[in-house]
């Protein structure tokens, strides 16, 4: 029996309960849990239903009984054991300790807990921090920023990390939300602002997140020849000309910008009497990747 006491005692103390089954010195149970085994709880059934009533289990593992009322009301939700709960605790701040999430987010089982409120197991979340989080953590303040401006809901990286951990957002959006950020941020870094339309719908094409920064420089040395100059006030050019052109390869916006160059070059050759003079920053112009 004593053997049994002490696995007993050990069990709950690595459940973060260990005060309500101890054994002192010489080897004598006592606690809260020992109390009602005196008084003639003992099935395991039983066991279980006089853990739940104690409020310091009440306290400390509160998300099941969160998620058994969510059930009970109809959600589509897992309700977890004691064990998974604790099982997902040590392996949710394992995997954010692993990506390099600060540690404010897992140093505390309500940490864990908020993640399985969620809905999303380790693994789901695993992913959506190595395809989205770990790719926006290594790019540029400007594209964290832009993160959070067009998706989360806070800013910093709470906002970061809960936007992508939302669970209404598929991983399919995720990238995309991601792609989306990257290039915005990048364009602040070119003095440019694209909106959250823009940068979604660049988003859309599928392309590797990698080609962002360089899209938005293209976009960039475009701007230049949406403003109109000299001569061509009665061809006005939007701003979006240059964002078809530079990041989505459109072939009318590149047709307009290679008019505008074309007529630009034009001036500037008779201007200097016939000698042909290149505008600077238009290499390229229309070659479609």
């Amino acid at each position: 029996m004593a053997e049994s006491f002490e696995s007993l005692a050990s069990y709950l103390t690595s459940l973060g309960l260990g005060d309500l089954f101890t054994i002192d010195a010489n080897g004598n149970p006592g606690g809260f849990l020992y109390d009602q085994m005196v008084n003639g709880v003992e099935t395991p059934g039983e066991l279980q239903i006089a853990l739940e009533s104690n409020d310091l289990f009440k306290k400390r593992y509160k998300i099941i009984f969160d998620m058994r009322e969510r059930a009970n009301k109809g959600e589509t939700v897992e309700v977890p054991t004691v064990n998974q709960v604790r099982d997902y605790e040590i392996n949710y701040a394992r995997t954010m300790a692993q990506f390099g999430v600060p540690a404010a987010f897992y140093d505390s089982f309500e940490d864990a807990h908020k993640a399985i409120a969620t809905n999303l197991t380790v693994q789901q979340i695993t992913n959506r921090i190595d395809n989205s989080y770990k790719i926006v953590q290594s790019m540029p303040q400007e594209v964290k920023n832009v993160f959070n401006e067009y998706y989360g809901d806070m800013a910093g990286e709470q906002g970061l990390l809960m936007a992508i951990l939302d669970p209404t957002k598929a991983n399919d959006v995720l990238e995309k939300s991601t792609k989306a950020a990257v290039f915005g941020g990048f364009g602040k870094k070119q003095n440019i602002t694209f909106s959250k339309t823009q940068s979604e719908q660049y988003a859309q094409q599928g392309r590797d997140v990698s080609y962002a920064a360089g899209d938005a420089a293209k976009v960039a040395s475009f701007k230049d020849l949406t403003t109109s100059t000299f001569g061509e006030s009665g061809n006005q050019l939007s701003e979006d000309v240059a964002f078809q052109a530079g990041a989505m390869s459109d072939a009318t916006a590149n047709k307009q910008l290679e008019d505008r160059l074309l007529g630009r070059q034009l001036r500037q050759r008779d201007a200097a009497g016939g000698a042909y003079v290149a505008s600077a920053g238009t290499t390229g112009l229309g070659t479609q990747r």
